[in-house]
């Protein structure tokens, strides 16, 4: 058993079944374990008030969200992990392009530059095969690359899928070995300044969402409906709302890249150096 694998289930929200594995691979003693017992209790708490109607869906997901990172950060600091596994070595490098749909013309020109380049681009726009799970696409591609692209700009920080991404990418340790790499289209989004308050109307306008989205829930559910597609949405934009503020400062804190305008061969000449060094 790897960090990575246990991690890997953390990212795509499988909780439950990473504490488990644990469990199964560990015992139920230890220093690793003795934690994981006291989250796995909070873990059952949540989920049974939950089902009990004795909490809301923002204040479960503010705790499920909680649990997850304490487990993560657990996993992370253990030394009872066998060694990450290397990724398997090969003729060319690969990146994964995290991006809002809004800024597809960016994906596909930076796709273009690092083929240019011999660099294996992973997108969805092409590797994403019809009928496969997005949030397994997602967890897959970021688990695979070599790198992680994320284009920042005003359109991705307020999308909730590019928000789950650049989650996952630092869930599973990424940025601190130096493959995560924030591009900016948006000059203006580098400011210090806007990106604080565009944080505040971005929380504002998640939390209006978050509450249509459970009043959408309830009616459903008062007429016996199912609410599986409103669910999976409340969840991602709960997820955005709590983690703007910690995606920024981790944005703000990588090594990234100006490739706005006049600026983006100058800064895609820089990304691929950075790939390649």
């Amino acid at each position: 058993m790897t960090r990575n694998q246990i991690l890997s289930l953390i990212a795509s929200f499988q909780v439950k079944e990473a504490m488990d594995l644990i469990f199964a691979e560990m015992g139920y003693e230890g220093r690793l374990s003795n934690k994981v017992t006291l989250l796995s209790a909070r873990y059952h708490r949540n989920e049974q008030r939950f089902r009990d109607q004795l909490t809301n869906e923002e204040s479960y997901a503010v705790e499920a969200n909680r649990i997850a990172n304490a487990l993560k950060d657990y996993v992370i600091d253990s030394d009872e992990f066998d060694e990450l596994s290397p990724q398997t070595a090969g003729t060319k490098k690969s990146v994964f392009i995290s991006y809002s749909h809004r800024d597809r013309e960016a994906a596909e020109r930076i796709t273009t530059f690092l083929t240019e380049h011999e660099i294996e681009s992973r997108i969805d726009s092409t590797s994403l095969q019809p009928g496969h799970n997005i949030e397994d696409f997602i967890k897959e591609s970021i688990m695979n690359s070599d790198y992680v692209l994320s284009i920042v700009s005003r359109s991705s920080l307020k999308s909730s899928w590019v928000a789950k991404e650049i989650t996952n990418v630092l869930t599973v340790n990424h940025r601190h070995s130096g493959v995560f790499i924030p591009c900016y289209i948006d000059e203006e989004v580098m400011s210090a300044t806007f990106m604080k308050q565009f944080a505040d109307e971005v929380m504002t306008e998640m939390g209006e969402k978050v509450e249509d989205l459970s009043f959408q829930i309830k009616s459903r559910l008062d007429r016996g409906n199912p609410i599986d597609d409103l669910t999976g949405e409340l969840r991602r934009t709960i997820d955005l709302k709590n983690n703007l503020p910690i995606i920024i400062q981790q944005i703000q804190e990588s090594y990234s890249v100006n490739i706005s305008g006049n600026h983006f061969e100058n800064g895609m000449d820089a990304v691929v150096n950075k790939i390649n060094s």
